[in-house]
């Protein structure tokens, strides 16, 4: 269902018109179950779909941003950890894996949105 979600956002930027239109639909009772995915996975689904809709509309604000954010962090984190480090001479791991992490997902989520920026740009082209 995540195409109707997709459908929906492109209606919107044409500046079309959308209206609810009242429907009657009738299942077979007698046959059990009337859907064929779970609920809670459906509805997980079209929130990923939307994610996914969104992150790949505007790439930068939604990755770049929060990507520069754990950098700074990592940096932070890498910068207390040498003064940890000059003034007691002891390696706090703690620390040293938050720089650690907080840098990498930095790194992956800078270069997921400027990988995302390109292909958008070749899909378009094409």
């Amino acid at each position: 269902m995540g195409a109707s979600v997709e459908i929906l956002l492109k209606a919107s930027k044409q500046d079309l018109r959308i209206v609810e239109v009242p429907s009657t639909c009738k299942y077979n009772i007698g046959d059990g179950d009337t859907s064929t995915e779970h609920p809670v996975t459906h509805g997980m689904g079209v929130v990923f779909s939307l994610l996914r809709l969104i992150v790949e509309e505007r790439p930068l604000l939604f990755l770049g941003i929060p990507s520069l954010f754990c950098l700074s962090a990592g940096i932070g984190f890498g910068l207390w950890m040498l003064q940890i480090y000059a003034l007691e001479h002891t390696l706090e791991t703690n620390v040293a894996l938050a720089s650690i992490a907080f840098t990498l997902i930095g790194f992956f989520l800078l270069s997921t949105a400027i990988n995302s920026i390109f292909n958008i740009k070749n899909f378009r082209k094409s």
